[in-house]
């Protein structure tokens, strides 16, 4: 019994309120969805991550202006210590004893200009001087990474001061003459005095009817050649050179200014000149602990070359390159040239430089110029040093016979 006229129709529900909110809002709804037409399915975008973030903002701070570079106070910088390090900075010197000569020299005038601070201010006299060659290092640093050489080099002045402030050395001019004698003594003895023993040592390896192999540049190996020419010897030498300095170029004029029969190659054609050889000369920047030898980017290539075509490998060396280190790799302490400096220095044309340069400046395109390798012992025959001739594994006695005469 239901009153007339209602039949059986159901009671309508409620409508949501967001449906009558939308309607007396006049936007239409979907009726499937029962959502705004033209909304579709879109999710809710998800927050990027963290790295992206970061990426962006790096890329937002590189496109954005650059400030000016701020000078650095060179106040407290010696001339001498500025000229060296402009110098490192445009490889105007390359070369292991040529660079630690120059930073020795520079570290002289340093030491004969040095002020102390007033008497009571100060307690010892190696602090004060200590500190302000640390000021100077700091310095060079930034201009070029110090060489093995170089370290060793101003680890001894170092020493050096603080030997002599022990040893009851109170007056300042008497410390400056003897760390100046002291300078003087390590460039004449362990450099010069050196390069002319291992000149005494390698000349005796040359014989007739030789043909000698040596790689870039080498001041020791220049010597012994020069030595065995003096001394009418019969042979001929092949100088490979490589980028980007092309320090091959120079010894090979030299060789030839001096009427040896020179040879010159591009490492590429290494495999090619090797068959004819019979001895190869290289030079070496530092030698470690464990035989290895730290020396120009290609000279591994050109040693173990010549350890699989059965070729004696000689490494002329002075003991102050010798360091206690042990160096697994040649990436972890290595040096990355600056293009532009190696460019100038490059002898290459300069439509070829200009094109370097623009492919440098790209955002997606890294340049990857290391200056030094590492060879390993096994590819080495002999070490030549002013102590004689040595094999690789009779590094650690050097370097402990030396520490202890130094004690």
């Amino acid at each position: 019994k239901k009153p007339q006229g209602s039949g059986d129709k159901k009671p309508q529900k409620e409508k949501p309120k967001a449906e009558a909110a939308a309607r007396a809002k006049g936007v239409q709804l979907d009726k499937q969805t029962k959502k705004p037409q033209g909304s579709g399915d879109k999710k809710p975008q998800k927050e990027k991550p963290k790295a992206e973030q970061k990426e962006t903002k790096t890329k937002e701070e590189s496109n954005a202006p650059k400030e000016p570079p701020q000078r650095e106070n060179l106040a407290n910088i010696h001339p001498a210590i500025q000229q060296v390090a402009a110098q490192y900075k445009h490889y105007t010197v390359k070369g292991g004893n040529a660079r630690c000569v120059s930073c020795l020299t520079a570290l002289k005038q340093v030491i004969q200009d040095f002020t102390y601070p007033p008497s009571n201010e100060r307690t010892q006299l190696s602090k004060p001087l200590i500190t302000h060659l640390n000021q100077q290092i700091a310095f060079l640093v930034k201009s070029r990474k110090l060489s093995i050489s170089m370290g060793n080099a101003i680890h001894y002045v170092k020493r050096k001061t603080t030997t002599l402030c022990e040893e009851g050395c109170t007056d300042e001019n008497e410390l400056r003459k003897e760390l100046v004698k002291a300078i003087d003594m390590f460039i004449y003895d362990r450099i010069l005095t050196a390069g002319t023993r291992i000149t005494q040592h390698g000349v005796n390896k040359v014989e007739d009817r030789d043909v000698l192999l040596t790689y870039g540049r080498s001041t020791a190996v220049e010597l012994i050649i020069k030595a065995a020419h003096d001394k009418n010897k019969q042979f001929r030498v092949i100088v490979v050179d490589s980028r980007p300095f092309f320090e091959g170029r120079a010894m090979a004029t030299r060789l030839t200014e001096l009427g040896v029969k020179v040879t010159y190659c591009l490492l590429s054609a290494l495999s090619n000149v090797l068959r004819d050889v019979t001895k190869v000369f290289i030079g070496a920047s530092a030698v470690m602990t464990t035989g290895h030898v730290y020396g120009r980017a290609g000279t591994a290539v050109v040693c173990g070359m010549a350890h699989t075509y059965q070729k004696p490998v000689l490494v002329c060396c002075e003991t102050y390159k010798f360091t206690d280190k042990s160096w697994l790799n040649s990436l972890t302490n290595n040096e990355e040239a600056n293009i532009q400096g190696a460019m100038k220095l490059s002898q290459m044309d300069e439509a070829d430089n200009k094109e370097l340069l623009q492919l440098a400046q790209l955002d997606n395109l890294s340049v990857n110029n290391l200056l030094y390798d590492l060879t390993p012992a096994e590819f080495l025959s002999m070490i030549i040093s002013e102590v004689g001739m040595i094999p690789p594994t009779s590094v650690p006695v050097v370097i402990r016979e030396y520490h202890l005469a130094v004690n």
